[in-house]
């Protein structure tokens, strides 16, 4: 496995959106480049009669994994946190509680993996079964979330505005599904670096391609796929480990990286997902561009 060798041989992404204050905004190519799914108001009225019709199936078991988690665990029912919605605006995201209250926000990783949380007992079976997501139907009721599109991030890990509602699930959501476990491969020193230099970027990629041709059909199936689809992270590693590069430099905190194997993968999850993945023109020219070291945290 070489995993722990990848971070420092990508091409890196330049980080320099800040979702507080969009005027510095990075310029990106496909930012605008909506279908006309993703930006028609039919598609609010689609998610809002989906989660409508849900209610009398998902209200009950609501109920019950809200008294599970109150029962096996202390603290609150629900976590609640900020994150980045469609044009830099924040909201707060609704998930079931599925870790330990922290007595300090120190005590949590930066990027979470497999290995380095302390988790509720009932966490691996909500986790399996999508339940600690459930509480964000109401969300897409408040207009704060679609169905499908990309997952609301972090402000540190916002690379580009969202012209668009964030989703419950999208095409870098079910690429990524086995995020945490792939990332327990990574050395503690390289894993914010890894994170930030890797994943983020290639998330990215993924959702932009997905936003620029999504279409009714194509959103029902990726919630189809988000409700049947079981990974044990095998697509995963093979995504961010074939045909590795070496290394080629690092100075400072600041790498400079091979842009080949990025774009091998994100072609690859882009095949996967039906689509033709969107590769920068810095990358399709062959440049390497450099990033400035930027701390960022998990979700």
């Amino acid at each position: 496995m070489v995993l722990d060798e990848i971070w420092a041989d990508f091409f890196t992404y330049p980080v320099s959106f800040n979702a507080t204050n969009p005027e510095k905004q990075a310029e990106d190519p496909d930012r605008e480049n909506l279908s006309n799914w993703s930006r028609s108001s039919m598609k609010r009225i689609f998610d809002c009669f989906c989660v409508l019709c849900s209610l009398p199936i998902a209200l009950p078991i609501l109920f019950a994994t809200g008294i599970a988690v109150r029962i096996t665990s202390r603290g609150p029912v629900l976590f609640r946190q900020n994150r980045v919605g469609r044009g830099a605006k924040p909201f707060t995201i609704f998930k079931f509680r599925t870790m330990p209250v922290a007595s300090s926000a120190n005590l949590r990783p930066a990027v979470t993996t497999a290995s380095n949380q302390i988790l509720t007992p009932i966490r691996s079976f909500l986790r399996r079964w999508k339940l600690d997501e459930l509480p964000q139907i109401f969300n897409v009721l408040s207009g704060d979330l679609s169905l499908v599109e990309p997952r609301p991030k972090l402000a540190s890990h916002q690379l580009f505005p969202l012209l668009c509602r964030p989703g419950i699930t999208g095409r870098a959501t079910i690429a990524f599904a086995a995020e945490e476990e792939v990332l327990s491969s990574i050395p503690v020193a390289q894993l914010d670096a890894f994170y930030r230099d890797v994943v983020l970027p290639a998330k990215q990629e993924l959702d932009s391609q997905y936003m620029s041709r999504a279409t009714f059909i194509s959103d029902l199936r990726l919630i189809y796929r988000s409700l049947t689809k079981k990974d044990d992270g095998r697509e995963l590693r093979q995504l961010l480990s074939s045909s590795a590069p070496r290394h080629v430099a690092c100075h400072r905190g600041t790498q400079l990286t091979s842009s080949r194997m990025r774009l091998q993968v994100l072609r690859r999850a882009g095949c996967r997902a039906g689509f033709r993945a969107v590769v920068p023109s810095g990358v399709r020219q062959g440049r390497t561009i450099d990033s400035a070291t930027q701390s960022g945290r998990g979700f």
